[in-house]
């Protein structure tokens, strides 16, 4: 996921404040909020997870729950850091789980960093609430 810097941080902050809303404090607890379908699906989401352990934001307290195979919904937040983005575990595959990275871009390292092909290739959406500022000033689009 890609989230433009300047607000970033709020951004996160509306995050947890909707899953809270959604699922209620105790995500574990709530009968909307589904579970790993097998144990080994579980482990290899939690080896993406705890490679990147310093990285976790979540909106509660609650642990990851092998045992219930319960892993709640997490970011892995890279600030401004691609390199760490493009080479981390969980942007080798699919997570099929609620373990999402982040990232946070401006303007001109979003254009005119090297982008690999290995990092395109697992992008799956932009979005873009105003286009016009977010394109306003790139030689690269006009």
């Amino acid at each position: 996921m890609f989230v433009h810097e300047s607000v970033a941080e709020e951004f996160l902050t509306h995050i947890k404040q909707e899953i809270v809303g959604f699922y209620g404090p105790e995500i574990a607890k709530s009968g909307c909020y589904g579970r790993m379908v097998r144990h080994t699906c579980w482990d290899r989401l939690m080896a993406m997870v705890d490679a990147d352990s310093d990285k976790i934001v979540r909106g509660t307290d609650e642990k990851p729950n092998r045992d219930d195979r319960f892993m709640p919904p997490t970011i892995l937040d890279f600030g401004t850091d691609f390199t760490a983005f493009k080479n981390a575990k969980c942007m080798e595959h699919e997570t099929f789980g609620p373990v999402v990275p982040l990232f946070r871009f401006d303007l001109h390292r979003f254009f005119t960093m090297e982008m690999s092909r290995v990092f395109w290739c697992h992008v799956r959406v932009l979005f873009c609430l105003k286009q016009q500022e977010l394109f306003e000033g790139c030689s690269l689009v006009r």
